[in-house]
């Protein structure tokens, strides 16, 4: 009995290990569930449609695109460092010895800046800026496939999810009414007690079952905010009715 309620305790904390790493709490943040979470379904967006709402939403991503525009506004500038510069500088101003025999002054000078001895370093300076760029690209490009996988993933796994609690209900009614018939043939004397006690182990099996498969279910919900980016925010929201 020890070892089944020390194995209980151990799955118990994995799962909440696995719950706020999916809301997206901070690691080693301890906490209690003050709430019961039951089963709850959820009709979610289409794929199409969660794919351009995490596209805009995940934090990751946003940084990772404006990590890119950034390198192409750093390979622009740089880039306008081989051309001429023309600077212009003027200035107005009046004197004279006293205020009544002011007069006008002013002065005025143009130059002009063309970069001989430097092009060897600004054409480095554009190969690195060129480099920092593609790798940007590479990264934000890499990012968004990885955001695909993770909407993906979260919609086959919820649905595998809702299927699994279907079962899992379907074993819990036949447990059910298997207990209730083996109840009402041992009082009519037709058998014995050991055939009651198996139908009641079965539905405690099938109750473990549908326990699991209620969690994995709602982990999956989370799991999906989590890879549209609003797990953090809004995860209310996936453990409630839509």
């Amino acid at each position: 009995m020890c070892s089944m309620l020390n194995m209980a305790q151990n799955n118990f904390d994995i799962a909440k290990l696995n719950l706020s790493r999916a809301i997206g709490l901070p690691l080693g943040q301890a906490f209690d569930l003050a709430d019961q979470l039951p089963y709850a379904d959820m009709n979610p967006q289409t794929v199409e449609d969660a794919l351009n709402a995490a596209y805009k939403t995940r934090s990751d991503f946003r940084a990772a695109l404006s990590a890119e525009k950034s390198a192409q506004q750093q390979l622009s500038a740089t880039r306008g460092e081989r051309y001429p510069v023309l600077a212009v500088n003027g200035d107005y101003g009046v004197q004279g010895p006293n205020p009544g025999t002011l007069h006008g002054a002013f002065t005025f000078q143009a130059g002009l800046s063309v970069p001989i001895f430097t092009s060897g370093r600004i054409k480095g300076d554009i190969a690195e800026a060129e480099a920092t760029l593609h790798q940007r690209k590479a990264e934000a490009e890499n990012l968004r496939g990885q955001i695909d996988y993770d909407v993906r993933t979260a919609f086959l796994n919820l649905q595998a999810a809702r299927q699994q609690i279907s079962v899992a209900k379907e074993n819990v009614d036949l447990a059910n009414e298997n207990l209730s018939r083996s109840q009402e043939r041992f009082a009519a004397g037709v058998t014995d007690s050991v055939e009651v006690v198996q139908a009641q182990q079965a539905l405690a099996s099938a109750n473990d079952q549908y326990i699991s498969s209620l969690y994995n279910h709602n982990l999956s919900k989370l799991q999906l905010a989590r890879a549209l980016g609003v797990a953090r925010t809004n995860y209310n929201q996936y453990l409630t009715v839509q």
